[in-house]
């Protein structure tokens, strides 16, 4: 893909769609597959010229590491000049870029507030001497694991709700902590 006539087009692209927007977008030539045009706040384009075509398709903002579903890719005559291409695109293609970077921005928020919290509850039992199963905990994980002798707690979030399940336990240690339990609900 990469020759002298595609990656000028894709620069003029780049300089035409920062025309367009407001804002700086710049182009990254490479080896792969298609090339990029990075946003100044995070975001992505894919732009792959292929069979007299420019196809133009959303990546996630480099912030993200949720995969959501991105916008259908669009296509323009790659013999239009760079302006109409990059017009094309502003018109056609951003404010569903847009919102979809929004979306993975906000999925990412979402996202961290539950490790946030995850991690929070795992220090507080790590305070206690349990220790992290660590070949199953990923800092970024929204599920952890964590053991002390026969006790063994998983902890995960479903919808905003923080679950904790307890294994591995005798039937006398499962009463007290259901005479805890009830203690702290009389409360």
């Amino acid at each position: 893909m990469n020759n002298d006539k595609s990656n000028t087009l894709i620069k003029s692209i780049a300089v035409e769609l920062s025309i367009l927007e407001g804002e700086v977008w710049t182009a990254e030539i490479t080896d792969y597959y298609s090339d990029r045009l990075h946003g100044e706040k995070g975001e992505k384009l894919y732009i792959e010229i292929s069979q007299g075509r420019v196809h133009t398709s959303a990546g996630q903002p480099k912030e993200c590491t949720r995969q959501l579903r991105s916008p259908d890719k669009i296509s323009a005559n790659a013999k239009r000049t760079p302006e109409a291409i990059a017009q094309d695109i502003a018109r056609r293609f951003m404010p569903q870029a847009r919102d979809y970077w929004q979306r993975c921005r906000d999925e990412q928020a979402r996202h961290d507030q539950k490790v946030a919290a995850i991690n929070e509850s795992c220090e507080k039992l790590e305070a206690e001497g349990m220790k992290r199963n660590t070949w199953h905990n990923n800092p970024d994980d929204e599920r952890a694991s964590l053991y002390a002798d026969n006790l063994k707690i998983e902890i995960y979030s479903d919808n905003e709700i923080y679950n904790f399940e307890i294994s591995h336990i005798t039937i006398e240690q499962a009463l007290r902590i259901l005479e805890l339990l009830k203690g702290e609900s009389s409360k």
